[in-house]
């Protein structure tokens, strides 16, 4: 893996900040970089979207991207027992902006 990529709405918020979550427990992981980027008019998949390597991660729900759907995405690279991990590590982090996000309203 060399790069994840976020692409947010402008302002963003919401999702764009759970995949940001996502994308810095992956990348230590993953040996990559992360970076996010604003949506362009012309982006070839809708905000917000994580794309590995140029290459965009769709959603089970068609809404939000989870856990399984990342490492599911990862799983071919990386085998089984990598991916397992990656859904815990991810839980972990998404179960942490939850936290974030309750305890802010």
């Amino acid at each position: 893996m060399e790069t994840i990529v976020i692409i947010a709405k402008q302002p963003s918020g919401g999702r764009c900040d759970l995949y940001g979550r996502y994308a810095e427990a992956l990348a230590p992981r993953l040996g990559c970089r992360w970076e996010m980027r604003p949506a362009t008019l012309d982006a070839p998949v809708p905000p917000p979207a994580i794309r590995v390597d140029g290459v965009a991660i769709e959603p089970a729900d068609g809404l939000i991207l989870s856990p399984e759907d990342i490492a599911a995405h990862l799983r071919p690279a990386l085998g089984e027992a990598a991916a397992l991990a990656l859904v815990e590590l991810l839980e972990d982090a998404r179960e942490r902006w939850m936290d974030e996000v309750e305890g802010a309203s």
